[in-house]
């Protein structure tokens, strides 16, 4: 049997010992139309005149007067088409997960516009803030630092539209937040546990010789 140096055991131990749940990212806040160019946007929901929430669909060509879509934003709707055939009332909502993070430190920094009226942005059902831009342009960065919780959050933007053409765009700017202690899973204390024993081993086989 082939034994490690005690310099190389604590580096596997400490390479163990390091392990912690997977990470979060893919849970965390993201514009709209971040993660493809065209069809359903994968993290992002609409409702349309208070009815149940679906996959908001990405407006791979948007009208000539919005702001030009971005690799890093697209604009979304309840239509690819972004033509809902009348007024209506639309919600727009992102889900992120916080489990791991400390909500108490969280901040998010983002921009967004809308087509046509905006009624505000609410997290987690909190008091309505507006800052979309004019003539469906962006209007000014704005930062949230208080309202998050634990676990699940949501992020919704209401706002109204004519059925000519509607929809949304946020550019997610940067979201931080302090990561919480974590405690072991079952499977990382046991290769811990595994680790400690092998350098265990190689430090009683140099007393003996």
């Amino acid at each position: 049997m082939r034994f490690l140096s005690p310099a190389r055991s604590a580096r596997a131990v400490a390479a163990v010992c390091a392990l912690v749940p997977a990470a979060l990212a893919a849970q965390l806040p993201v514009s709209t139309g971040a993660n493809a160019a065209s069809g359903p946007d994968s993290r992002w929901e609409v409702a349309t005149n208070g009815g149940p929430f679906a996959a908001a669909q990405i407006v791979a060509s948007p009208s000539f007067e919005w702001a030009p879509n971005t690799a890093a934003y697209r604009w979304i709707s309840s239509l690819a088409t972004a033509s809902t055939g009348g007024a209506t009332t639309f919600a727009f909502r992102l889900a992120f997960d916080l489990t791991g993070y400390d909500p108490a430190t969280a901040s998010l920094t983002f921009r967004y516009a809308v087509d046509n009226d905006d009624l505000g942005v609410r997290l987690n059902g909190g008091a309505a803030t507006l800052g979309a831009g004019t003539n469906y342009q962006f209007g000014g960065v704005q930062t949230l630092t208080t309202g998050f919780v634990a676990g699940l959050n949501t992020l919704t933007f209401n706002l109204t539209g004519d059925g000519t053409t509607d929809g949304l765009v946020v550019d997610v700017q940067s979201f931080t937040a302090a990561p919480t202690s974590v405690v072991p899973e079952p499977g990382t204390v046991a290769l811990t546990g595994v680790g400690l024993a092998l350098a265990g081993v190689v430090a009683r086989r140099r007393r003996q010789a």
